[in-house]
């Protein structure tokens, strides 16, 4: 059963000396350049560091495996952690479908932040390696997280990325179009009249809210609206507490609808509007990028590009847990085509909002 695991420490004395004359053998370098890398010397050249890495990678799980470990590990690796970071309805759903996949294949399951959990003494292989971990899903990891796995992809280890994209094809990843969704959705908008757009959305260090800000951006250019800054806003904290939609709708008269990159966010713009006794759809409307069911079920019901968080976490798992046991199933890289579900939270705009 998955368990959220405690990191061991793994330090270079793990690697008995006979292990040590392997990698050095295997790599052709001296035992001196193993114990430099495992010190992380930067006298050591990077392509001879990768060798050893991957070297030591490879020795490590045989090893683990001969001295009959009975349980695989697979990490969940989150870019940050904060309270009520659950909240977050991709996170949950994506997570959910890991450990349902884990679950049914027996795998044990460990929870981490690469960037925050790795010491200043060492790399980001070894990191892992002192977790015990197999390969690891990444999921919603910033553009600093994919540096960081690039590293890693050197040494061969597996992983999958959930919710990025990386031109490295040694990283499977599972990702939604987003800037050709979140153009749609703003098209929809546009062709019943509604000119004064907003968008709400999450941390921009995460590409698939950048995505969905460019797409809304480009939609609105193609329909002959220049972005308006002031009505673009950007938070850290994705919650339902709707304190961004509160001030963008102060700030800013005349807005006849607005785009959420976030579902969670979208809730609480919807609380938003009912404290300020806004009507959706007959004083603004409302989409958002979706990860789950939910905005079907909100009132009103909101129009929303679905991306299945769920599934993909589970399609995440199935890929990292594949190449883990079967070593011959190719990591891939997909990216899905999101559905757009039209539902009573926009209409049409009156000539008067605009003006």
């Amino acid at each position: 059963m998955p368990t959220i695991g405690r990191r061991k420490s793994l330090r270079k004395t793990d690697f008995d000396t006979v292990s040590m004359v392997d990698i050095a053998e295997k790599v052709g370098v001296s035992i001196a350049t193993i114990s430099r890398v495992l010190n992380n010397s930067p006298k050591v050249h990077n392509e001879t560091r990768s060798k050893v890495l991957q070297a030591m990678n490879q020795t490590n799980m045989a090893r683990r495996s001969y001295m009959g470990r009975r349980h695989f590990n697979v990490g969940i690796s989150l870019s940050y952690f904060s309270k009520g970071l659950l909240q977050d309805a991709f996170i949950n759903e994506c997570v959910a479908g890991v450990l349902e996949v884990a679950f049914y294949n027996d795998f044990r399951v460990q929870v981490l932040d690469i960037l925050a959990s790795r010491r200043s003494d060492e790399t980001y292989l070894q990191c892992l390696m002192d977790f015990e971990l197999d390969g690891v899903v990444h999921i919603a990891p910033t553009e600093g997280h994919i540096q960081a796995i690039n590293e890693i992809a050197g040494a061969g280890f597996k992983q999958v990325l959930v919710g990025a994209k990386t031109s490295n094809t040694r990283v499977g990843w599972i990702d939604s179009e987003n800037i050709e969704s979140s153009k749609r959705a703003i098209k929809y908008l546009t062709s019943m009249g509604h000119r004064r757009i907003a968008v709400v959305a999450g941390p921009l260090e995460f590409r698939d809210h950048k995505e969905r800000v460019e797409g809304y951006r480009l939609a609105l250019k193609e329909a002959g609206i220049e972005p308006d800054p002031s009505l673009q806003v950007s938070t850290r904290q994705i919650s339902t507490k709707g304190s961004c939609t509160v001030d963008l709708l102060t700030r800013n008269a005349g807005i006849t609808a607005i785009y959420y990159t976030n579902s969670t966010l979208a809730i609480g713009g919807l609380k938003a509007c009912q404290s300020m006794n806004i009507r959706v759809p007959d004083d603004l409307s409302i989409i958002t990028f979706g990860d789950s069911s939910l905005p079907e079920h909100l009132e009103p019901p909101l129009t929303y590009i679905y991306q299945p968080a769920f599934e993909i976490g589970r399609m995440a798992a199935q890929q990292i847990i594949g190449e883990i046991k079967h070593r011959d199933n190719a990591l891939k890289q997909v990216e899905i085509e999101p559905d757009f579900f039209i539902n009573s939270s926009t209409g049409p705009c009156s000539p008067t909002k605009n003006s």
